[in-house]
């Protein structure tokens, strides 16, 4: 219908782990979360949604710049590199460092590019190679990790959140299927369980629709959701999570890290060109003072 209608847009009902794409997927905002988000109000599950944009945006942004760097590295030449000493000294020159707070920032990027090489004991261009793939191959982990950690934590977000809806509207429940007309109801035609049904509308659709939640994903073995053991495993999950977005900023860090290197190593190789130059022209101008003097 979309191709008949001349739109872009495509629909696949497949995962994008089944699709082969390398992103998180948003969740199902659901009626009630769609109305309160339509009208400004936020929902736990948009909040959700929002932080997975971001989050996907994040990797996406890292994995480009981290390429961007190893595929760099790689065209460098190894014979006759700068020092990283040198690199670190030129990443200065390349600054305008009129005004005092660019002084001190130019230290500080100085300070912190020197502890970066130290830390991981690099000295030279392929050590510094070397550690970009290791960069790489740790930010394509731990994205991996931090997408399977978020599906978990959302499964469990929900099934608990299902779970707690159905605890607290049981009563209500179990009172309506309880309800029997009397033999005054049958003479007035009165349905006194579909007027407590009406009264009580949401708190028994929330309750059907958990219920017939958990027992799809139970798989109808289990009758009472295990909450304690949820719970359990979303705090032991939170806290990886927590690690793990911590290791990702890390590496975010590294990456800016071996961006600035890579401006020192580019300022050098223009000023080894400039000089070449110079020495070049200034070669051909000898050349053709000694001419005209012979």
């Amino acid at each position: 219908m979309l191709e008949k209608e001349n739109q872009v847009e495509r629909i696949d009902h497949r995962s994008y782990k089944r699709q082969g794409v390398d992103k998180l997927p948003t969740i199902h905002l659901g009626v009630s979360a769609s109305q309160m988000e339509r009208k400004g109000i936020k929902t736990n599950r948009g909040d959700y949604n929002r932080n997975v944009a971001v989050t996907n945006n994040e990797i996406k942004q890292l994995k480009a710049r981290i390429c961007k760097c190893n595929d760099w590295i790689y065209s460098q030449p190894i014979e006759n590199a700068p020092t990283m000493m040198s690199v670190v000294t030129a990443v200065s020159k390349g600054e305008k460092l009129n005004k005092q707070w660019e002084q001190v920032a130019d230290l500080k990027t100085q300070a912190k590019i020197l502890v970066f090489l130290q830390s991981n004991d690099i000295r030279s261009i392929s050590q510094l190679a070397d550690k970009i793939k290791n960069v790489n191959d740790d930010l394509y982990e731990t994205a991996d990790k931090i997408k399977k950690t978020d599906r978990r934590l959302d499964s469990l977000e929900f099934s608990i959140e299902q779970a707690e809806i159905r605890k607290k509207y049981k009563p209500i429940y179990d009172e309506y299927n309880k309800i029997q007309p009397s033999l005054k109801d049958k003479l007035l035609k009165r349905d006194p369980q579909e007027e407590f049904y009406n009264k009580h509308f949401k708190a028994i659709s929330d309750y059907e629709e958990a219920d017939r939640y958990l027992k799809e994903y139970l798989n109808g073995k289990v009758k009472t959701a295990p909450l304690k053991k949820w719970k359990s495993e979303r705090d032991t999950l939170t806290a990886e999570r927590i690690k793990l977005g911590e290791k990702f900023y890390t590496l975010k860090d590294e990456t800016r890290s071996v961006e600035i290197i890579r401006k020192g190593v580019d300022i050098l190789f223009t000023e080894q060109e400039r000089q070449r130059q110079q020495r070049t022209q200034s070669q051909k101008l000898q050349k053709k003072h000694e001419t005209e003097l012979s």
